[in-house]
């Protein structure tokens, strides 16, 4: 649906402009069918009637900018584009109904010519773009969905399927880059090898969910029980790692001592026969890379394992 309107000119003046073949009470009439009543459009300019007046407003301080002269909101504000550059001027507004609701418009705004060149008025085209805005819409939900779907499928890729935390591969990815950064800034770096002890008492006991259970839980309460810089993950089955960037000796003994309290009191209080073996190791400016720290870890988590269980072993790789 297109409007033509004749501006600086009102609609039952536009006889006078000396323009042929158009039918004004007419285009008028329809004007009002689609924004309210004919009788508020016809003989009234379209800023006054038509548009939003912080949509005019914002228009003017932009053009005040552009054009380095002050644009007042009202009729310059339609033209001053045209009017200064001598170019015709389109772009989107939105008109406003007489209930209120909204129209969006596509203004196209020209200069009319006396044969002598001199500019005799302004002429303007709006088509209303309803259709095209709700398309635009349905794209830009279209690519958000697509973009939330990768999101999703990414960290799908990185977070373990049952307890959410970081899984193996990501955390290798992290880890390899905190011991690149503690190495290159001189910083300590302390990993905790974690292992449940006698999960499978509780599978075979007490049945599979009940170890999915146990396990989430586990999750939980490390992911509670450490810093939000701190990278938790599962490795998988019943082993679990923290890395404690920042942390040196003395205080990844502190957080490993704090986490398998904790870790002991909430399978206590579950009622599952179960405890932890843990494996702590710093590294400090050391040649050794991330593998390595988690193989030392892993062998400390098995020490403590043969030693009884339910302790963790500490160990501090001596720096070349």
């Amino acid at each position: 649906m297109q409007f033509w309107g004749l501006i600086r000119h009102p609609l039952t003046q536009a006889r006078r402009t000396g323009i042929k073949g158009l039918d004004f009470e007419r285009v008028g009439k329809k004007i009002g069918e689609q924004l309210g009543s004919a009788r508020d459009v016809i003989g009234k300019l379209t800023p006054e009637v038509l548009h939003d007046p912080e949509e005019v407003k914002k228009r003017a301080s932009e053009l005040s900018t552009q054009l380095g002269e002050s644009i007042q909101p009202g009729f310059r504000t339609f033209i001053a584009h045209t009017e200064k550059t001598g170019l015709a001027d389109e772009r989107e507004w939105t008109y406003v109904r007489k209930d209120g609701s909204r129209l969006p418009v596509s203004l196209f705004v020209n200069a009319m010519h006396k044969p002598n060149g001199e500019v005799m008025g302004y002429v303007s085209v709006a088509t209303d773009i309803t259709e095209r805005k709700r398309a635009e819409a349905q794209v830009r939900s279209a690519h958000h969905r697509v973009r939330l779907a990768l999101e999703q499928e990414r960290d799908a890729s990185r977070s373990d399927f049952l307890t959410g935390l970081t899984n193996r591969r990501a955390f290798y990815e992290m880890g390899e880059f905190e011991a690149k950064r503690a190495k290159r800034y001189k910083r300590s770096l302390t990993l905790l090898y974690i292992d449940v002890d006698n999960f499978k008492v509780v599978n075979d006991s007490l049945g599979h969910q009940a170890g999915d259970d146990l396990l989430v839980q586990v999750a939980n309460t490390i992911k509670n029980g450490v810093r939000q810089t701190d990278i938790a993950a599962r490795l998988g089955g019943d082993e679990f790692a923290v890395l404690l960037p920042e942390t040196d000796a003395p205080g990844g003994t502190t957080v490993s001592t704090k986490l398998q309290q904790v870790l002991s009191a909430e399978m206590q209080k579950n009622g599952w026969p179960v405890t932890f073996s843990l494996g702590c190791v710093t590294s400090n400016e050391t040649q050794l890379d991330f593998d390595d720290l988690v193989k030392e870890g892993d062998s400390l988590m098995y020490q403590s394992k043969k030693s009884g269980k339910n302790r963790c072993s500490v160990s501090r790789p001596t720096s070349p």
